[in-house]
């Protein structure tokens, strides 16, 4: 089961991320800069263009977030609840890892 979530800071991010990227795109159609990994860049034979269909589909689903479960009968918030919980034990692993200078043994 999968459930989804919006945020509105998530979205902004996304946006903010999906603007730069298609402005590099630009750059890189119209010759000012060397083509390199761009999502946003159709490449159909030696024409580049911008792909807008791809543009307009990222720009859609900025700030849904997925969230997957294979627990019978789960409920949303729970499931949502665990993976943000996730997220904040491995970041205090991640803090007392660093401070401990711990190695693998």
């Amino acid at each position: 089961m999968i459930f989804y979530q919006y945020r509105a800071d998530r979205a902004r991010r996304t946006l903010r991320g999906i603007d730069e990227q298609v402005a590099k795109a630009e750059k890189a159609v119209a010759g000012k800069v060397a083509v390199k990994r761009n999502r946003f860049i159709k490449l159909a034979g030696a024409n580049k263009s911008v792909d807008r269909g791809l543009e307009a589909k990222a720009r859609g689903l900025a700030g849904l977030k997925g969230y997957i479960t294979n627990l019978p009968d789960p409920d949303a918030e729970f499931v949502i609840g665990a993976y943000h919980r996730l997220f904040q034990i491995e970041k205090s692993f991640r803090m007392s890892k660093h401070d401990l200078a711990a190695r693998p043994i």
